[in-house]
């Protein structure tokens, strides 16, 4: 079964939300691609990996873990965190 959790909201029921290593949906995340060194495309869609667990099996791309991950995500209007992610395997 696959389940996703995102979040857009800094905290919920009065909770701060944040991932393990301190990211926020405040945070800004073109300053977090360019620390991770990774591309921002600024179109309101960027996906941005910021934290990844152990890998599950092979490699489907040579680049890419297979694993679930943290990724901060932009849309036009915000930011949001979701998990897990597997962003080494095809998604639709």
């Amino acid at each position: 079964m696959n389940v996703y959790v995102g979040v857009r909201a800094a905290s919920v029921g009065g909770v701060a939300i944040q991932t393990v290593q301190g990211y926020t949906v405040d945070h800004d995340l073109e300053a977090i691609a360019a620390s991770l060194s990774v591309p921002f495309w600024g179109n309101g869609y960027d996906e941005i990996v910021v934290e990844t667990g152990p890998e599950l099996g092979e490699r489907e791309l040579a680049d890419v873990p297979n694993a679930y991950s943290v990724v901060m995500t932009s849309f036009p209007d915000g930011t949001a965190i979701g998990a897990p992610v597997n962003v080494g395997v095809a998604r639709h």
